[in-house]
């Protein structure tokens, strides 16, 4: 019974092939997922197929540099799997230098990091109070 067991989980797809399971698995695993999801959408009939496929790429790279990928494909618009597989090659080649990862904090805060006490961010109260008066008279 143990050989049939093994067997069997050497035989199943490491992938879902369920369209609802495939956008849940790649928008979990990749912080680009939804974007690429959403682009794709808007580039392909079936856009969860590019998605399964770049899935199955997880054998050979990892999630946050298959995340980079994603990132650089959908600024590049070369979200089809030829195209992703292309950037791949050129990147293994030495062809190719990606970006380095930018925090979700930075990205948020438009590039910069993000700080409360930052003046820009402050304002007076009188801007409040003109801005009140304003609304009051209409």
């Amino acid at each position: 019974m143990e050989l049939i067991k093994s067997g069997i989980t050497a035989i199943a797809t490491p992938v879902s092939t369920s369209i609802p399971q495939i956008r849940r698995d790649f928008t979990r695993r990749f912080t680009n997922g939804q974007r690429y999801l959403e682009a794709a959408g808007r580039k392909f009939d079936q856009p969860t197929h590019y998605a399964r496929k770049i899935m199955l790429l997880g054998d050979l790279y990892d999630d946050p540099t298959l995340d980079r990928f994603i990132g650089y494909c959908i600024g590049a618009d070369k979200m089809d799997i030829a195209s992703f597989k292309g950037i791949l090659r050129d990147y293994n080649a030495g062809k190719l230098m990606l970006p380095k990862p930018v925090s979700e904090s930075a990205e948020a805060a438009g590039g910069m990091d993000y700080r409360d006490d930052d003046p820009a961010l402050t304002r007076e109260c009188s801007y409040y109070e003109v801005n009140t008066k304003s609304e009051d008279r209409e």
